[in-house]
């Protein structure tokens, strides 16, 4: 927000979180020094539309590098590892409790940082006179992990989160209760697996959205 926004106020601007991986993230991005210096300092400036077109470059020439190594990788390999990834799916489903058990407890102590954040983000919300909306998305495990512990996990999260944004008056779209509702919200992750949204998914969130800022779709 703080390199690219405009000048001019934006009638809405729309926070969505994704409750199964943006703490891990989090967890991830505070190690580093230039972002931190971000929350530290707010005058901290990488000027990086100055410098947008050696950017571009740096991130094609990246993009094409991944792109080459995938498909060598790909073109001898393909349908074996999909054969692969089917078999295993079911196994690495029944174990997903035992091996990610650490990770569905550790996004308490990021709380604090993530209040620091949303205040930020709020001031130059406010100070382009824009509309600050978060919108919460739940995850696939919400609907496909049974164990207990990790449901109030989910729980906890989910209104840890929502609380901390209604302290600061923030408007909030939570589509919890939307994808609770469905009778198969799997419907909405690619093959009902693990993952982001797939394009039924991403349709029916921004209908909603645009239902709930009272936009015409």
């Amino acid at each position: 927000m703080r390199e690219y926004s405009k000048k001019n106020s934006t009638e809405k601007l729309l926070w969505f979180f994704y409750e199964k991986n943006d703490f891990q993230d989090l967890e991830n991005e505070k190690k580093s020094k230039i972002l931190i210096n971000y929350i530290k300092d707010e005058n901290f400036s990488q000027n990086l539309t100055s410098h947008q077109d050696l950017l571009d470059e740096i991130i094609i020439n990246k993009i094409n590098n991944i792109i080459y190594q995938k498909n060598s990788k790909i073109i001898n390999n393909q349908y074996e590892s999909f054969v692969r990834i089917v078999k295993l799916y079911n196994l690495r489903f029944l174990l997903i409790n035992f091996f990610k058990k650490k990770n569905y407890y550790e996004y308490s102590h990021n709380l604090e940082l993530f209040n620091e954040i949303l205040k930020k983000v709020k001031k130059i919300s406010e100070t382009k006179k824009s509309e600050l909306v978060f919108i919460y998305l739940p995850g696939y495990n919400r609907f496909n992990i049974k164990n207990e512990k990790y449901k109030n996990y989910i729980k906890k999260m989910n209104k840890d989160v929502i609380d901390l944004v209604n302290e600061l008056n923030i408007r909030v779209i939570d589509f919890s209760e939307d994808f609770e509702n469905m009778p198969n919200p799997n419907i909405f992750f690619p093959f009902e697996l693990d993952g982001h949204y797939n394009e039924k998914g991403y349709k029916f969130i921004s209908h909603k959205i645009l239902q709930y800022l009272d936009y015409k779709s």
